[in-house]
């Protein structure tokens, strides 16, 4: 998910119980009503899992998990639905931040990037991992960015560290991050780790921050967290405001499952509280003939596009898009 500020660009790492990733901000509100559709053939085939997109200068650019020998892919596109073209052998963030744990046996590829433009002279990328995050600078959209923190933004270690953040900037001008708690790293297995009582918590967060876009403002707030629904966890938040509501968009289910979808939730006020919708009305998207186990979105600043993960076989996840429009309370995609 991506944020469009002024003259800088932020992203943002998640470092999962130790691996690297990046990602930021987008959120729900209200009660609206959504029609679905689909397309079913992935603009990027190959694996291009969490992605997050952003329209710099009349050109798209996405990010994304780590895969290939990048800690961080990158590819670009003139006109969103078709055209996208990944850079490879390229990474956005080839030196990872200090904090990032050396003995990771995942590896150390960022999970669900997010960059965001900000009001500034200085280039600036975020980054929350599992481990926190940290913030980075870039002098272009493409980077390469580099850390520029020793120390984490956010870090919940102890319930299981902080992932998939997004950034948000609110109408009034405020910025904020919105992230997991990744309570089921922590869980007692079965699918996803937290299948099996007790299950644990999975709380989203919100984080309001200074204008700098790297210091926390008080306190962090949970504005959602699973239930029965959902299964195991809810994760991969993205907000965004239209009309007066804002739209918290995530994953529920495990990734790794049919079950895997995107939901979203509706309030009238950033921090909530936030109102699942269920059916008809969610999930947005599911596994169907032509897509299996949907999920990772990130939706544009101006809520018009949405990008997604799906998975195309080989254990890999490529990347889907598609246009949303909202009329009279209705949001189609």
């Amino acid at each position: 998910m991506s944020l469009f500020q002024g003259p800088s660009f932020l992203s943002s790492i998640r470092v999962t119980a130790l691996a690297a990733s990046l990602a930021l901000f987008s959120g729900v509100s209200g009660f609206p009503l959504f029609e679905r559709y689909v397309t079913a053939t992935p603009v990027i085939k190959a694996d291009f899992a969490d992605p997050s997109i952003l329209l710099y200068n009349q050109k798209w650019y996405a990010f994304a998990t780590g895969a290939y020998g990048a800690h961080v892919q990158f590819a670009t596109s003139d006109s969103f639905l078709s055209g996208w073209h990944v850079n490879q052998g390229y990474d956005a963030l080839p030196n990872l931040p200090a904090w990032v744990r050396p003995d990771n046996p995942t590896g150390s590829f960022v999970w669900a990037p997010d960059v965001v433009k900000r009001a500034s002279p200085s280039r600036i990328c975020k980054a929350i991992t599992k481990d926190g995050a940290a913030v980075s600078d870039g002098t272009s959209p493409k980077g390469p960015y580099r850390a520029q923190s020793n120390e984490p933004l956010a870090c919940n270690e102890e319930a299981g560290g902080s992932i998939d953040p997004a950034g948000f900037k609110d109408k009034d001008g405020q910025n904020y991050v919105v992230y997991k708690v990744d309570g089921n790293s922590k869980g007692n297995g079965g699918v996803c780790n937290n299948s099996k009582p007790p299950i644990k918590s999975t709380p989203i967060k919100l984080q309001k921050l200074r204008s700098n876009l790297i210091t926390p403002d008080g306190d962090p707030k949970t504005i959602l967290d699973r239930d029965d629904n959902d299964g195991p966890l809810v994760e991969a938040p993205s907000i965004n405001y239209k009309n007066g509501l804002y739209y918290l968009f995530f994953s529920s289910n495990c990734y790794s499952t049919p079950q895997y979808d995107v939901s979203f939730a509706t309030a009238q006020n950033v921090w909530g509280p936030y109102t699942k919708a269920h059916a008809p009305d969610a999930p947005l998207l599911v596994t169907s003939k032509e897509l299996s186990a949907p999920g990772g979105a990130d939706v544009s600043i101006e809520g018009t596009y949405m990008a997604f993960h799906g998975n195309i076989g080989n254990r890999a996840r490529g990347m889907y898009v598609a246009t949303i429009k909202e009329v009279g309370g209705k949001v189609t995609v």
